[in-house]
């Protein structure tokens, strides 16, 4: 009977509050037991129209809502805190307890949270942001969407905003006491920078929980973007987080912290653990590829099929238009006659739809697009996409389509996926590097039989050009890098030499991952790093031999061209609107040769290992990936 008074309560106090009976009732009789919970903070604050107004935001937009839990959370923690301890993340045994992890339970919202969890938020975000002097400057529903909210993602429900105001409001308190946003900010990030992160990108089952994240400082990006959020809100500043879906050029998503300008109320980009400060003139945030760009938001959107196929988060607005001002329009009937019609990218070879156009009479257009990437159309039927045009580059506002000019040409090929500048970087640590041979262990007298040029390729065979024999040979990397290789071994008359003895430095971490022994396991992915720059390793063949060359492999990513594995290079055909195949080979060298036609895209399939693989076409008889247009 109570609850029913409740109920009545309720309905009569919201009915001027802008939700339906119909839409109460939806969300109550999904809380089921629950319900009285609901029906407890609504009375809680009959009295309070503007509190109870927060409240029946929290409630009306919690449908969809929960938190992940695990078993196996806690021996997670147990890894992480020895990580941090140790200063390096033991990545095997992380992994090893996620792939452990068989049941997983989803706990909703709204049949577990309490009222006086609920009631205790509302009040604490309440009492904060009337503190701000900022507030003044925010209406009411950007409080609710960007301060007041319990949750970030599917974390485990903690009691954390009380704790984490009570660790840093002093920034605000007594450090920082100006009216300004972005200077609050980033007086915090700041402090957070000071205190230290450990990073690390393995991926993990479910988002931190809060009351972790505040004491042990160690995660990937999404944590790092939960950690600032759940400060900064605690002390009453509007942030979240705005994130791409997927990259084109590697796959995955992304996400940074924003701060509401009270000026422009518009994102303000900031990641402190980048140093990446937040600037009203500056709008730099991750240089990869995005395509298309979001904002996490508490409150969900309104269904819609169009949208669904994009496969977006409910709770979730777009705010391309705040980072591109440009947009593609293209004038062509027959398209529009098989609205709707999605723009989309080729990831790994899939088309991948990333807007839906909004149509003219003869026109398609999508808007705030990002520039300097590639796309194609497609329509959607029978849950299947249909690509309808050839893929083209939109560059300075304008479409280049990729076709056959009708000449082929001949090129080798090299890689299936971009080097990106870190593992270049990594590359490039074998510059200068020497190879020496000597018949004492202290190399008094010796013989330089090698000084390493920059490479262009992983597997690098050389030939010495001596006739002397030798029972120590020494690879020594340059003065001011350490030595990073995957690979190291050492032919007499092409045949293998065997070390008796393997003398070196000692590794960075005293982890299998990066042994000494991993040089010899024909595994281009696994390394040795030196502790100290300049450091050397030393082979021991335990007589004098005539070693007449060698094959080193410099750390690197695996896309490299891999001997005796299977390629097959496709381009997409205009015509068809479809991959077509350019054949199979099977490598013998560190480069492919195909007759390509020219002008068209290209793809490298490789069938034995491998999923990183990234569109490219030929241009001066180079690769050109995505992302190499900058």
């Amino acid at each position: 009977m109570k609850s029913i008074y409740f109920l009545f309560l309720a309905l009569l106090l919201i009915a001027c509050k802008g939700i339906s009976d119909n839409e109460l009732n939806d969300v109550l009789a999904e809380a089921k037991e629950n319900k009285k919970e609901l029906l407890k903070v609504i009375e809680h604050y009959q009295n309070d129209s503007l509190k109870l107004k927060a409240a029946i935001f929290l409630i009306k937009n919690m449908t969809g809502k929960g938190s992940v839990h695990y078993a196996e959370r806690e021996k997670i923690h147990q890894i992480k805190k020895q990580a941090i301890t140790q200063g390096f993340l033991d990545e095997t045994a992380l992994k090893q307890a996620e792939g452990s992890i068989q049941n997983f339970s989803f706990q909703k919202d709204i049949e577990y949270i309490t009222a006086n969890y609920l009631i205790k938020n509302i009040d604490i975000a309440f009492e904060v942001w009337n503190k701000r002097p900022w507030a003044k400057k925010y209406s009411f529903d950007e409080f609710c969407e960007y301060v007041l909210p319990y949750r970030i993602s599917q974390e485990p429900i903690e009691d954390w905003r009380e704790k984490y105001y009570k660790r840093y409001t002093f920034l605000l308190d007594s450090i920082y006491k100006g009216n300004d946003v972005v200077e609050a900010v980033n007086v915090v990030c700041k402090y957070l920078k000071q205190e230290g992160l450990l990073y690390t990108h393995i991926p993990q089952t479910s988002p931190e929980t809060p009351l972790f994240l505040l004491d042990n400082r160690i995660g990937k990006c999404a944590d790092i973007c939960n950690l600032s959020i759940y400060v900064l809100r605690a002390l009453g500043l509007p942030v979240s987080y705005d994130f791409y879906k997927i990259s084109p050029e590697t796959a995955n998503s992304h996400s940074w912290n924003i701060v509401i300008d009270n000026q422009t109320k518009q994102g303000i980009p900031f990641f402190f653990n980048d140093e990446l400060w937040a600037n009203r003139n500056i709008k730099k945030i991750d240089e990869r590829k995005t395509c298309k760009i979001y904002r996490l938001t508490y409150s969900k959107r309104k269904d819609d099929e169009t949208l669904s196929v994009l496969r977006l988060p409910t709770n979730c607005i777009n705010v391309s238009r705040e980072y591109f001002s440009t947009s593609i329009k293209i004038r062509n009937a027959k398209w529009v006659q098989k609205s709707p019609i999605y723009l989309g990218c080729l990831i790994r070879g899939q088309f991948v739809p990333i807007d839906v156009a909004f149509c003219t009479k003869d026109s398609l257009i999508f808007n705030n697009i990002e520039d300097n990437n590639i796309y194609l159309l497609a329509s959607f039927k029978d849950k299947k996409f249909s690509c309808i045009s050839a893929p083209f580059l939109f560059k300075n506002n304008q479409l280049k389509y990729f076709e056959k000019t009708g000449d082929v040409s001949k090129e080798k090929i090299t890689r299936k996926y971009p080097l990106f500048e870190w593992n270049k970087g990594r590359l490039l640590r074998v510059v200068n590097a020497t190879i020496e041979g000597s018949n004492s262990i202290d190399f008094a007298t010796s013989e330089r039989l090698m000084l390493i040029d920059t490479p262009t390729v992983a597997y690098n065979k050389e030939y010495f050009h001596t006739k002397n024999s030798y029972r120590f040979v020494k690879f020594k990397a340059r003065a001011d890098v350490p030595l990073e290789l995957a690979e190291l071994h050492f032919f007499s008359s092409e045949k293998e030499l065997t070390p008796k003895k393997i003398i070196s430095g000692a590794s960075v971490y005293d982890v299998p991952e990066m042994n000494m022994e991993n040089w010899l396991d024909n595994d281009p992915l696994t390394y040795f790093l030196s502790k100290a720059n300049g450091d050397a390793i030393t082979f021991d063949f335990g007589e004098k031999i005539n070693v007449n060359s060698v094959l080193y492999v410099p750390r690197n990513d695996d896309n490299f061209i891999r001997l005796n594995d299977v390629y097959e290079l496709y381009y997409f055909s205009p015509e068809k609107k479809e991959w077509e195949s350019l054949g199979k080979q099977k490598a013998t060298t560190s480069f492919l040769e195909y007759n390509i036609p020219e002008g068209v895209l290209l793809f490298l399939k490789n069938h034995t290992r491998g999923v990183e693989e990234q569109i490219f076409f030929m241009k001066d008889h180079k690769q050109v990936f995505i992302s190499d247009l900058k």
